[in-house]
C-alpha cells in the first residue's frame, strides 16, 4: 500500500505554493532591510486602518489580540561574522525576521 497519488499531488502543490510565498516574503523583507536596515519596528494599528478586503479578517484578529505589532529584522550574516552562533530549523538565510501581534503597547510607542 502507498498513499493516494491525489493526496501526494496536493501536498506537493501546497509545498510549491509555500515555497513561492516564502521567496516573495524573503524578497520583500530584503527590500525593507535595504531601505530601513535591521532593527525592531513597533506599530499600533489604527482603528480606521484601510486594508485590502482579503486582509480585513486578519487585521480584525490583530486588533482583538491587542492592536500592536512588532516587526523585527536581524542581519544573520553580520551576526555570524561577529561570532554569534545561529541555528535555524531548515537552513541559514542571510536575513531573519519576526512579526507578531502584541497584547500590550511596546515601550517604543509610549509617549512621554
Amino acid at each position: 500500500m502507498k498513499p493516494d497519488i491525489v493526496d501526494v499531488l496536493a501536498i506537493m502543490q501546497m509545498k510549491a505554493e509555500a515555497r513561492a510565498l516564502y521567496e516573495e516574503i524573503d524578497r520583500r523583507v530584503s527590500e525593507i532591510a535595504e531601505e530601513y536596515g535591521e532593527g525592531r519596528f513597533d506599530y499600533e494599528l489604527p482603528d480606521d486602518l484601510r486594508v485590502d478586503g482579503s486582509q480585513v479578517a486578519f487585521v480584525d484578529q490583530l486588533h482583538e489580540d491587542g492592536g500592536f505589532i512588532k516587526f523585527e529584522i536581524v542581519d544573520n550574516v553580520a551576526a555570524l561574522q561577529s561570532g554569534k552562533v545561529l541555528y535555524t530549523s531548515a537552513a541559514f538565510k542571510p536575513l531573519a525576521f519576526s512579526a507578531r501581534s502584541l497584547k500590550r503597547r511596546p515601550k517604543s510607542l509610549v509617549t512621554k
